[in-house]
């Protein structure tokens, strides 16, 4: 299994107008995501921007969470955001080593 990390570069907040609520794009697909994360403010924040984004989102707060979710619905995931250190274990080898 192939792991990627990805890297965002610390921008300071820009001073942009507010677009009107209708210039938002719709999402070019409606995606199936499995969030996981220990904590509880930050698996909440991305759930509900995903889920504004109209995507549908399940969240699982540890990797024994993940996993069972995963083994339910593997073939309805499109998308498996984690968190890479849940806990004093790494989840990533927790969860993949299970699956």
């Amino acid at each position: 299994m192939l792991f990627r990390s990805i890297y965002l570069p610390l921008v300071e907040a820009l001073d942009l107008p507010a677009a009107p609520d209708s210039a938002a794009p719709a999402p070019l697909a409606r995606l199936r995501i499995l969030v996981v994360d220990d904590e509880e403010l930050v698996r909440d924040l991305v759930s509900e921007m995903l889920t504004a984004g109209g995507h549908a989102v399940i969240t699982a707060a540890d990797g024994s969470d993940a996993v069972d979710i995963y083994r339910q619905h593997w073939q309805a995931l499109d998308l498996v955001i984690l968190d890479m250190e849940i806990g004093r274990a790494s989840c990533r080898e927790r969860v993949f080593s299970s699956v």
